[in-house]
């Protein structure tokens, strides 16, 4: 191909000689080869190309994905696993800061009427959304592991009790729940 990189893949070093659309289209063309070696099983023509991609462009989320894929059919997790987090890291859209999150919360407002049109609300209050996914995911995970789940979709409140947000430290219950007088009859 003219204009085509010269390339040393082992080494990472690549010289380009054209544009940035001809350096985004040479990418785009070394990932398709590597799919095509690779749905016929050319590992190492695969390898060979998804290294030439990483080597113009570490953080690209595909080569790092498919490269990941093609390691953890050699038995190679550890790298398979490392490769796949580089994808989802680039791939991913960035959240608050943390600082954003320490500033942030959240109210959540249940209310209720009963036959007599009374009103009740209760408040909870938590840390930011991330901050509460990522505590109740991990505590949820232990559970899991240490066998106390229930088979088939279960809310986390029916699993592990309605308390379980509760007792994770990241919210708490407004007790002073608020009534309304019912309507006149």
């Amino acid at each position: 191909m003219k204009g085509a990189p010269r390339t040393d893949y082992g080494s990472g070093r690549v010289f380009f000689a054209g544009s940035a659309a001809f350096r985004e289209a040479w990418l785009e063309r070394l990932l398709h080869q590597g799919l095509a070696a690779q749905k016929r099983g050319d590992q190492a023509e695969a390898e060979r190309c998804y290294a030439g991609v990483l080597a113009l462009a570490p953080q690209e989320p595909n080569a790092n994905h498919l490269l990941g894929v093609l390691r953890c059919h050699q038995g190679r997790a550890a790298e398979a696993l490392a490769l796949l987090g580089k994808a989802l890291a680039a791939a991913w859209p960035e959240g608050p800061s943390e600082e954003d999150r320490r500033r942030a919360g959240f109210v959540m407002v249940a209310e209720a009427v009963d036959p007599w049109r009374r009103v009740s609300r209760v408040r909870m209050r938590t840390l930011d959304g991330y901050t509460v996914s990522e505590l109740a995911a991990a505590a949820a995970v232990q559970r899991v592991l240490a066998g106390d789940w229930s088979a088939g979709f279960q809310t986390p409140a029916r699993v592990f009790g309605r308390d379980f947000i509760l007792g994770l430290g990241c919210a708490e219950l407004d007790t002073a729940s608020e009534r309304s007088a019912g309507a006149a009859a």
